[in-house]
């Protein structure tokens, strides 16, 4: 945000530390940050990143639904 970053990339380096990616995710969606996400590591896979982003946006779905019911 403060640097006004196009990109965020995260590595990981092992599998302990992979978990916060999504966390680091979920607050740059919250906050609406116009920003492409980039994720890699030695331990992250393929599957990983697609889980990731399933998450998210089923979190993001939920809340627009939650919006809706309240109009």
């Amino acid at each position: 945000k403060k640097e006004n970053a196009e990109i965020v990339g995260m590595s990981a380096l092992l599998t302990t530390t992979m978990i916060y990616m999504k966390t680091v995710i979920e607050k740059i969606k919250s906050e609406n940050l116009p920003v492409k996400i980039m994720i890699g590591g030695a331990p992250v896979s393929k599957a990983f990143a697609i889980k990731s982003v399933r998450m998210l946006m089923v979190k993001m779905l939920l809340t627009l639904l939650e919006l809706q019911e309240s109009l």
